[in-house]
């Protein structure tokens, strides 16, 4: 997600904070005074998070424009948008609300939340160091499966918003923001629920699955119709017709921003926020196999693509609108495999 992408996902989020606060419009008074109520019966808990949850250059949500050019300087950029202010500084701008500052995003290393996060740390580290808050992870549909890409930390006043990148496949922060401000319902409702790291732990979900993929001459041709030899079901699978047959999964977790069930070994993603159950089909499916580097090329042929990352191998075979990826870093025994559109 670039930088101006964020900035109006910021203005449009800030502008709708201005809009529930406008006592002239009767139905915002409606959902906010609903909102209130709701969090006041509903509290959350094991969470403080203040304007001093996140301090750029001395600066935080609360002070006065003033105090900003005082401590900063003229801003390199200066705009208004749907009637909110945006001063721009050197990978960081801020926002007002009645001349003082409602929202403050960075994307400088050097800044870090109250409890150490900064630009750069990993996913897994927002999980460990905000453990007990109440988090909440917006995904994207990728032809990687789904991906977290931004992840949200929720008091009742203020939100921590951590936007993600992907670095050789794994999630790391690319930016962070503080707002002052509740979220509206609706936006909340499209986040899912992280409770905890292991519901979203990378190396766990790879521990569950194991070497149930047959690899033959028919491989390829198989995965072109969305299927793996040796796996019962194939993408697009609706998850309640495998519930149906197999019964409850032993398990049904979040991982990378999507949902998986487990069976016999096997994962098989969907989108979570699917609110149909007709709808919620297999979009990926992983598994993994005992066969070395050379035995998979030997079975399979030569790959579409063949890449070392630091100390993980790709191989990469398309197969018609589809890509079979076998990933597999150098101190684990199987080769992790992946099918997806």
């Amino acid at each position: 997600m670039n930088y101006w992408k964020m900035l109006c996902l910021a203005i449009m989020f800030f502008s709708f904070l201005t809009i529930m606060g406008c006592t002239s419009n009767k139905e915002s008074i409606n959902d906010l005074t609903s909102e209130g109520i709701q969090a006041a019966t509903n509290p959350v808990k094991n969470t403080d998070i203040s304007s001093d949850d996140f301090i750029v250059y001395g600066i935080k949500t609360g002070d006065s424009k003033e105090t900003l050019v005082n401590k900063l300087g003229v801003p390199q950029n200066k705009t208004v948008k749907n009637g909110v202010t945006v001063y721009e500084y050197p990978k960081v701008f801020f926002m007002f609300s009645d001349e003082k500052i409602n929202v403050i995003q960075s994307k400088d290393v050097e800044f870090k939340t109250k409890k150490g996060i900064g630009v750069g740390n990993s996913f897994e580290d927002i999980i460990n160091n905000y453990k007990g808050f109440k988090i909440k992870g917006y995904p994207e549909n990728s032809s990687l499966g789904f991906l977290v890409r931004e992840v949200y930390i929720i008091d009742n006043k203020y939100s921590l918003a951590f936007y993600m990148t992907y670095r050789n496949r794994e999630p790391i922060i690319e930016s962070i923001q503080i707002s002052e401000g509740p979220l509206k319902q609706s936006f909340l409702e499209s986040l899912y629920d992280i409770e905890s790291g292991e519901d979203w732990d990378y190396n766990l979900a790879r521990k569950k699955i194991n070497g149930s993929l047959v690899l033959n001459k028919d491989t390829i041709t198989s995965a072109a119709s969305g299927k793996l030899t040796g796996i019962k079901y194939g993408l697009g699978t609706p998850i309640k017709d495998i519930k149906d047959v197999l019964g409850p999964p032993e398990e049904e977790q979040y991982y990378n921003g999507g949902k998986y069930v487990l069976y016999n070994g096997c994962l098989y993603f969907y989108d979570g926020m699917e609110k149909m159950e007709n709808k919620k089909t297999v979009a990926s499916i992983m598994t993994s196999t005992k066969l070395s580097h050379q035995e998979i090329m030997n079975m399979l042929g030569k790959p579409t693509d063949e890449t070392i990352e630091e100390d993980t191998v790709y191989i990469t075979y398309k197969a018609g609108h589809f890509t079979l990826e076998f990933t597999k870093k150098n101190n684990e025994d199987e080769f992790i495999v992946q099918l997806y559109e």
